[in-house]
């Protein structure tokens, strides 16, 4: 799925240098290329959460390690990227770049998010359900054991 991702963006950003005839040394190619290798490797650490995930796993902090990873993602580029200099040109290709890097990261992400509500919720109802069953159990102890479990 990554391989097949990267090898997406490596068409769009092939095709878009051959529809503006852009060399390599332009500053969107130059952006092109210090964009794939951050996704690449943000990518892998990506997986890791889908593994976790299709293991039914629930990631704990997942949403402060997402916003970690999206957050170095962004850095890690304004820091490789070469600056924009005055030219208008350059600074709208920057602004494009860090929004594609975000959108990128961002929706791998999300889906993860999803099934992480839904693990979520299936764990609730569970212990919901478990603790309602007691002999003793209320339903305010219910609501407890799961608020407390979250």
């Amino acid at each position: 799925m990554v391989s097949c991702i990267i090898f997406y963006l490596s068409l769009l950003i092939l095709v878009d240098r051959i529809v503006a005839n852009d060399s390599l040394n332009s500053y969107s190619s130059k952006c092109d290329i210090i964009l794939c290798k951050i996704v690449n490797n943000i990518y892998k650490d990506i997986e890791q959460f889908k593994i976790m995930n299709n293991d039914n796993i629930c990631i704990p902090q997942y949403g402060s390690k997402s916003d970690e990873l999206c957050n170095s993602a962004l850095e890690e580029f304004s820091l490789q990227a070469p600056i924009p200099d005055d030219s208008k040109e350059n600074e709208f290709i920057y602004d494009k770049k860090i929004d594609d890097l975000e959108k990128l990261i961002d929706a791998p992400l999300h889906v993860i998010y999803l099934k992480q509500l839904s693990l979520l919720r299936d764990k609730a109802l569970k212990t919901f359900k478990q603790t309602l069953a007691t002999a003793e159990g209320t339903e305010f102890d219910a609501m407890m054991q799961v608020s407390s479990s979250l």
